[in-house]
């Protein structure tokens, strides 16, 4: 109960925020929020969007990844995640029939017009009219790589602002160190709002109000959320004592799931505060603990498994090893793989192509990539439209064209045209999507 409580507590005060400040000719509402209140603003939008909300506006999240830095492109992303909502029939059967409102999405499909953001736009308007004259409809902009985007997303969504019609708002999330949204013209009608949702004390109530604090699953979640906090805290030592006591109580419980569960969130840390050898050590150690489990038939290792390999990768390319990123990246692929993880798969033969180039292995890379295509080419297209897929394809499709290797663009190009639409390679080849990673400078 308490833990309800916990949650229910700050959803209401998110709606209690936006209810005393959000007017009607507000266009732009924009959450300041600290990393670990991202979630509960998920849930704040998960329930607003649905038929619990109490808010007078409806509610329409859109979480997919943004990769380009083009407006154009954002909007493209946009317009065909909403359309492939609508015409999912699952969504559909879960509403009734009488709310559904009578709007058709073929005029807005596939189309060759140049303002992709004015076409975005025009049919979210169309749809708030089909439900009612006064219906407002709030487009909730949380894009799953939000850390990554600067500047050119806040000044994207500015430029939004000014184009909206009157039954349309904007809502996005913004962290409190970020400097995507630092100057915002007087002339945009904005909100902004700080959370302030005290996640660390939340998660504390919601633990204590658990169980027994000595059973070992609520013992390390409290380490876990302690670790947390002082990593915010940049405290190093704080970081160490919870770590090795939650490594101790892992132990104690016999479990190896728990125990590279903490090596993974230590190893995280030490990544966070750039302490990289330190964080190799935990995640190698984190390894070995997951090949235990995973013989020991503890199925939550396998999983761990992935990570540890993804994390070991990610610190040995910070580090410039690109041989042992390399590697590592292909022992993520090949386990995301087997275990259909198969965004991770895809990320991880891209990441581990590009390093491959950088290494003067072009021959390699390309066999990476062609790879990848052939394996995943025959996967449901809604899952690879939201994955890096698009980079492997531009990447392939360059290739192929440069060398007039035609059968093979082609091939590449008929599987985009039907997972991005018949207009996938716009705008030109310099503006296309450029890669997000939390590493740069490699």
């Amino acid at each position: 109960m308490q833990e309800n409580n916990a949650i229910t507590h700050r959803i209401t005060q998110l709606q209690t925020k936006w209810f005393r400040k959000v007017k009607e000719d507000t266009k732009l509402v924009r959450w300041l929020i600290e990393e670990n209140e991202y979630r509960m603003l998920e849930a704040f939008v998960l329930l607003e969007s649905g038929e619990h909300g109490v808010l007078s506006e409806f509610f329409f999240p859109f979480t997919i990844p943004f990769f380009d830095n083009k407006e154009e492109s954002f909007a493209l992303n946009l317009k065909n995640a909403w359309i492939d909502t609508w015409n999912n029939k699952q969504y559909r059967d879960e509403v009734p029939k009488k709310l559904l409102p009578q709007w058709q999405s073929q005029p807005y499909e596939n189309t060759a017009v140049k303002n992709r953001e004015q076409e975005f736009l025009e049919c979210m308007s169309s749809f708030a009219q089909a439900i009612s004259n006064n219906a407002r409809l709030v487009l909730v902009l949380l894009p799953q790589n939000l850390k990554q985007l600067g500047k050119q997303w806040g000044n994207w969504v500015l430029s939004l602002t000014e184009k909206l019609p009157d039954n349309l708002q904007i809502m996005v999330v913004d962290y409190k160190d970020s400097k995507a949204f630092r100057y915002i013209p007087n002339e945009v009608k904005e909100v902004s709002i700080e959370a302030n949702l005290k996640m660390f004390q939340a998660m504390k109530e919601i633990v204590a109000s658990s169980g027994d604090a000595h059973e070992p699953g609520i013992a390390i979640n409290t380490c876990l959320l302690n670790i947390f906090e002082e990593l915010q805290k940049e405290n190093i030592r704080g970081v160490e004592l919870w770590g090795n006591k939650g490594i101790e109580v892992a132990k104690e419980a016999a479990s190896k799931s728990l125990e590279a569960t903490v090596l993974i969130t230590y190893g995280s840390a030490y990544f966070q505060l750039k302490k990289y050898d330190k964080a190799l050590v935990k995640f190698k150690n984190a390894l070995t603990v997951c090949y235990d489990g995973i013989a020991q038939d503890d199925t939550v290792c396998e999983s761990l498994l992935i990570q540890g390999y993804n994390f070991t990768a990610a610190t040995y390319h910070v580090k410039r090893n690109k041989s042992e990123a390399i590697e590592y990246y292909l022992k993520t692929a090949e386990t995301a793989k087997s275990y259909q993880v198969y965004p991770t798969y895809i990320e991880s033969i891209r990441l581990a192509s590009e390093l491959s180039v950088k290494q003067f292995n072009s021959k390699e890379a390309y066999k990476l990539l062609n790879n990848c295509f052939e394996t995943v080419k025959e996967l449901d297209k809604t899952m690879l439209r939201y994955t890096t897929f698009f980079l492997v394809c531009e990447k392939l499709y360059d290739k192929y064209h440069a060398n007039n290797e035609k059968d093979a663009a082609i091939t590449v190009e008929n599987l985009a045209k039907s997972i991005w639409g018949e207009h996938w390679k716009k705008p030109k080849p310099e503006e296309m999507i450029q890669p997000v990673s939390m590493i740069t400078n490699t």
